[in-house]
């Protein structure tokens, strides 16, 4: 029996300067940066946008894959 999914009305996707994000503080209870932050001139001012712009009970999820592998398996 197939189900219907639901659809979600609440996701935003947008291409943004990671330093300066346009948000309003507190909007987003989940940011996701995939394989940037290693390749950033000032990844700690990404991550001071990104803690600006996520709830207090937000989640940061920020992969990074690098030729030499992943760490976490060594």
């Amino acid at each position: 029996m197939l189900q219907k999914k639901k659809s979600i009305k609440t996701i935003t996707f947008a291409v943004q300067d990671a330093t300066n994000l346009t948000y309003k503080s507190k909007s987003f209870d989940v940011v996701i940066i995939s394989n940037a932050l290693h390749i950033m001139p000032e990844p700690q001012k990404t991550l001071v946008n990104i803690a600006r712009v996520l709830k207090d009970d937000g989640i940061l999820i920020a992969p990074t894959f690098t030729r030499n592998g992943n760490f976490m398996r060594e």
